[in-house]
Formats: C-alpha cells, structure tokens, sequence
C-alpha cells in the first residue's frame, strides 16, 4: 500500500471552509429576501386595510348625508373592526349647495385618505355624487 503524506489532509481545508462560507452567504441571502417579502407583504395588507375603512367611514358620513341633508360634522369617528376611521362632513365646500366628505384612516403607520363630494338639492334634498377618490 502506498504511503500518504501528512499534507493531504491539509489540501482539504480551504476547500471544506470555502465551501461552508459559500453556504453560508446563500443561506443569509435567502433570510433577508424572505425578511424583506414579509415586510412588504404587511405593508400591502396594512394600506389596504386603512383604504378599506376610510371607505367605511365615507360611506358612513354619506348616510348621515342622505337622512339629513343639512349634516355637518367638524369630525368624528367611525370604528369597524377595531381600526378607526376619522371623518368630517363640510357643507357648501367646495361650492354653495356641495358637501365635501374627508375620511382618514392610519394602520400600522400606513394612511389613506378618502375625499367624497356630493351635491344635494336644496328643494327634493336628493344627493348626487360629484366625486370620489384617494388623496
């Protein structure tokens, strides 16, 4: 049988530590890709959900519209879910016989605003949408 030298062992070190370090960076790699995945995906959920009840809470004030035409409101909040939304109703903003709707809503440091402005008849008190959508 042939004989070894006492450096082969030796040859297979850097190869072996090489090898572990280039593991290693993959492994650390995919952590932070996955960390940061995650993240993002709770700062989507979190701004959908704050658009969700600033929607409530328009629609809230929109109701209070409709059952009283001469509704005003310097702010108050609307509660769906344990999440809060804050709104005011603002009579003949922007026009004379127009009612501006503001309803904000912030989850997890993600805020989203929802502006409605309707005209209401002052005779037969029907409302009409003018606009809707995010500020």
């Amino acid at each position: 049988m042939p004989r070894l030298s006492n450096s082969t062992g030796i040859a297979a070190l850097p190869v072996v530590l090489i090898t572990g370090g280039i593991i290693m960076e993959i492994v650390i790699a995919l952590a932070v890709v996955a960390a940061l995945g995650s993240s993002n995906s709770l700062s989507l959920r979190a701004g959908n959900d704050a658009l969700m009840v600033a929607r409530g809470g328009a629609n809230d004030a929109m109701i209070k519209v409709l059952r009283n035409k001469d509704f005003s409101s310097g702010g108050y909040a609307v509660t769906m879910d344990s999440k809060t939304a804050t709104v005011t109703v603002t009579r003949d903003q922007p026009a004379v016989g127009q009612t501006t709707i503001v309803s904000t809503a912030t989850i997890i440091g993600r805020q989203k605003t929802i502006k409605l402005i309707v005209d209401i008849d002052p005779t037969s008190g029907q409302v009409g949408i003018v606009s809707l959508g995010e500020i």
